[in-house]
């Protein structure tokens, strides 16, 4: 009934379901936030050497291309990488799981 879930000392009683999705929950929430965290670095080091490094990034490495254009293109990638990297390794809370 209504009250099922009611222990005896007046707590809500967590079911083993909420329990792993909020695990889950947790694991996706680190993990994304340390994509982020390194996504931050890469960025971060982009926008500093533009500002105070600009002859740096008139350096051609690569066929030409200043690192600018290089940096700035591997951010994107970087970007998109990030994503495919959490995408396979967040947790899902199976459908039993789910509450």
């Amino acid at each position: 009934m209504l009250n099922d879930s009611i222990e005896d000392n007046g707590s809500v009683a967590r079911s083993p379901a909420h329990d792993a999705a909020s695990v889950a929950r947790q694991q996706n929430m680190r993990l994304g936030m340390a994509l982020f965290a390194a996504y931050l670095v890469l960025y971060a080091g982009f926008v500093l050497a533009s500002a105070f490094y600009p002859n740096s990034m008139e350096w051609r490495p690569f066929h030409g291309l200043n690192l600018a254009l290089i940096w700035g293109f591997g951010l994107i990638l970087a970007a998109i990488l990030l994503a495919f990297v959490y995408g396979i390794f967040s947790r899902v809370a199976k459908p039993e799981e789910r509450s």
